[in-house]
């Protein structure tokens, strides 16, 4: 990889549609980055062609007078473009470089399986630093310590993603002049063109208000910024192993780090928060424009030592009650210099109660001893779920108190710890070629998982204890959540579509045959017999819409809707006919309400600016933006569930 610092200009530039291109370009992409088209493609409408166009430019190599032609094929799929540059020597190839512009709006709905199918380098940037909307995560914002400089925030939120993957060069004599410099300014051009090409030039203000609901929002969701991990190849650094210590290979990967970060930052790039992703901003005025590269952000990384490597180390997300068993050697040396944190890790939770009972009247034992990572026994018994003997810490040892604030070598309280540990049990399981996304089948955290959260979350305290717990168990984050899981976000949305549909419903309803003809969208989720009787029976009819309104009574009174509340809410309604309750009859009292609540909770998605078409917070954007911000806003599947609804969303 090149880390040339030094500016090259083009001297020239053309481009041309180029549906076939030359027959060593085409197996080059084809066989190394397998770039033929997804499949998955077919789900997507739009009128963008998949076609290939060529740009081509020149620049010197450093320090000589000798011509370097850039190839920059970009081919054009659905919802992406995929970007390779080829850089030739008088004809030899001595580099080349991968990319793949990503029209973000486009895939927010799967954006962690979309991001996926396009490499495990792309999915391992969209998982390490994006939600799976492919929002900007909350601690890379916010976070003290993993904000970094915090110039990256909310921008990042938004607008297409230029991703590079790769950039090699193959001519050892070649680097450090300037080629790798070359070819990634050539994609970041190409990137900003992308971005441009994807705005509506001949919309008016007025048109993009009313179809984005501000200018600013346009703007929002159309700024491109550019994203990579710095790596190095592999095979560069493996010779310098021979006869090497582990410290001494580890030195030379740190190196090897280290270069490819300078070689990055020498080009504009800014790390996001303290991920091991950096940015691009290609607006001038963005506040990364203003860090220089010595003032970025490093993280803190664990003192190099000569250990091997010992398996079981890490932290793998796993199912609640399975445990991964450590390496022996993992467990000796861990028994050996921390023996706290190896009792902590290994015993189960009572018995490691027993265990820091002992161990405290014992002379030379010191409980505020910290591992090489820097994580206190607070730590380490908050990551490993054990409620009982983070209590009797906190009831028994003078400095433990003052462990719920304290920080890792990764910036980490043991909150921190315990929810980033949380997180991923939520969003994910580890296979083995990448992660297995999960979300939608979040049913809350376990008991154990709660009641660690209880004891270390100091906002919480003085919050009613049983409503406190149902937030905690279902990963509330505004503190605000109805029953726990229902955010006052979720709550405009549903209380918007129960609204919508029953006015929808209401009309026309004394008519049989035109109300089934006009309303058979809204009622698809009914049993089929059911369906029929709307033709001939009214009171079914008004029955059927009547329970929208059950359920908007429910969201107004900040009851959630969940079928056993909609079913107390009808019983208590004095309704004559009992229209309602003829309905309910006649469709059962679990599949009638049900098919209502599957109607609305498909509809609010299908409204959301990030599951749909983004109606809703167009039409609520005063109120939407007024409200808190909560990780369950768009866990639409999650809520759903927690409602009682046992369907399958679409």
């Amino acid at each position: 990889m090149d880390n040339s610092h030094e500016t090259t200009g083009a001297k020239t530039k053309r481009e041309t549609d180029a549906f076939t291109s030359s027959e060593g370009y085409t197996s080059t992409e084809t066989d190394e980055y397998g770039s033929s088209e997804d499949s998955s493609d077919d789900e997507f409408t739009s009128d963008r062609k998949d076609k290939t166009t060529l740009i081509e430019s020149e620049f010197l190599l450093n320090g000589t007078n000798q011509a370097v032609k850039i190839e920059i094929w970009i081919s054009s799929r659905a919802w992406r473009d995929d970007i390779t540059a080829k850089c030739t020597h008088k004809g030899k190839a001595i580099g080349h470089a991968f990319a793949r512009f990503i029209y973000r709006g486009m895939v927010t709905k799967n954006f962690w399986e979309k991001m996926d199918e396009c490499s495990q380098d792309v999915g391992e940037i969209a998982w390490r630093v994006f939600d799976r909307y492919g929002f900007l995560k909350d601690k890379f914002k916010s976070h003290p310590v993993h904000r970094g400089t915090g110039v990256w925030r909310s921008e990042l939120d938004n607008g297409p993603l230029l991703l590079i993957e790769k950039v090699f060069i193959t001519d050892v004599e070649c680097r450090r002049k300037g080629v790798g410099g070359a070819m990634v300014r050539q994609l970041l051009a190409v990137g900003e063109k992308c971005g441009a090409s994807a705005k509506p030039r001949d919309m008016s203000p007025g048109l993009i208000a009313l179809e984005f609901g501000s200018v600013t929002q346009f703007q929002k969701l159309t700024r491109a910024h550019a994203i990579v991990i710095p790596g190095w190849l592999t095979e560069d650094v493996e010779p310098q192993y021979v006869g090497k210590s582990k410290r001494q290979k580890n030195e030379i990967d740190l190196q090897a780090s280290n270069t490819a970060v300078s070689f990055y930052r020498s080009l504009g790039f800014r790390r996001i928060g303290s991920s091991p992703c950096f940015a691009y901003a290609f607006h001038p005025n963005h506040r990364a424009r203003s860090i220089i590269p010595d003032r970025d952000f490093d993280p803190q990384i664990e003192p190099l030592d000569d250990r091997e490597d010992e398996p079981g180390m890490g932290d793998y997300i796993i199912p609640y009650g399975v445990e991964i068993q450590l390496g022996q050697r993992t467990l000796s040396t861990l028994q050996t210099e921390f023996p706290l944190h190896y009792a902590a890790t290994t015993l189960p939770d009572l018995e490691c109660v027993e265990y820091l009972k002992k161990v405290a009247t014992e002379d030379g034992v010191n409980l505020t001893m910290v591992d090489r990572t820097h994580r206190t026994l607070l730590h380490t018994l908050a990551r490993k779920l054990k409620p009982k003997s983070i209590t009797w810490l906190l009831a028994n040892v003078d400095a433990a108190e003052s462990w719920k604030t304290a920080r890792d070598i990764n910036g980490d309280s043991p909150l921190d710890v315990l929810k980033d540990f949380l997180e991923d049990i939520r969003t994910k399981r580890n296979l083995f070629m990448g992660n297995l996304h999960v979300s939608d089948d979040f049913q809350g955290f376990s008991p154990p998982a709660v009641e660690c959260l209880s004891l270390l979350d100091i906002d919480r305290m003085g919050e009613d204890l049983g409503l406190s717990t149902s937030r905690l168990k279902y990963g509330c984050t505004c503190g605000q959540c109805i029953e726990g899981f229902l955010s006052s976000r979720m709550k405009l949305a549903l209380l918007d579509q129960a609204g919508t549909i029953y006015d929808f419903l209401s009309d026309g309803v004394d008519d049989g045959r035109y109300w089934v003809s006009d309303n058979k969208f809204w009622f698809r989720y009914v049993a089929y017999d059911v369906q029929q009787n709307f033709k001939t029976n009214k009171s079914i009819r008004q029955g059927y819409t009547n329970i929208f309104s059950r359920v908007r009574d429910c969201l107004e009174s900040s009851i959630a809707p969940s079928v056993e509340n909609i079913l107390q809410v009808v019983r208590q309604w004095s309704e004559w006919p009992p229209v309602t309750r003829n309905y309910l009859t006649r469709a059962g009292d679990l599949s009638g309400v049900k098919a209502v609540l599957a109607c609305i909770f498909n509809e609010a998605r299908n409204r959301d600016d990030r599951t749909g078409d983004g109606e809703f917070q167009i039409m609520y954007a005063s109120e939407y933006s007024s409200l808190s911000d909560c990780r369950n806003d768009r866990e639409f599947k999650f809520v759903a569930r927690a409602c009682g609804l046992d369907l399958e969303l679409e």
